[in-house]
């Protein structure tokens, strides 16, 4: 019995070493698709990087482009500002400029007034008088 026996576990070692043989082959298939599936993933990584890269660069450009108009518009704003106040002090002194001609023109013509009335006569016997020197109605 004991040569029957050691021929069964022969051959049950035998099938388990075929069952084995089969597993490692099945798995060696799977491990290799794996590995072509992993390679095929990292160049579509690397393709993905490497636009994103090309799309982060133009995006950085872009950025760049905006920030410097952004800058522009500021200075003109800044300008415009600065026009705007330079006008308004223009405007302010034309004013001021026309209400002191305004002034002086009110201050020549109350003088005019005011030697005119120096030089009239209060009533008609003192305007013949000063006029020819005679004295009326006395």
């Amino acid at each position: 019995m004991d040569g029957i026996s050691m021929a069964r576990h022969v051959e049950e070692l035998t099938g388990d070493r075929e069952k084995l043989s089969v597993d490692l082959a099945d798995k060696s298939v799977t491990i290799r698709k794996l590995l072509e599936d992993n390679e095929y993933l990292n160049s579509k990584l690397e393709n993905a990087e490497s636009l994103l890269g090309k799309h982060n660069a133009k995006m950085h450009h872009r950025v760049q482009q905006v920030k410097h108009r952004n800058k522009l518009q500021q200075h003109t704003l800044d300008r415009n500002e600065s026009e705007e106040h330079e006008l308004q002090i223009e405007k302010e002194r034309l004013h001021t400029e026309s209400l002191i001609e305004q002034a002086e023109r009110e201050n020549q013509s109350s003088r005019a007034n005011q030697s005119h009335l120096n030089y009239m006569p209060h009533d008609s016997a003192s305007f013949a008088r000063d006029y020819d020197g005679y004295e009326y109605g006395s």
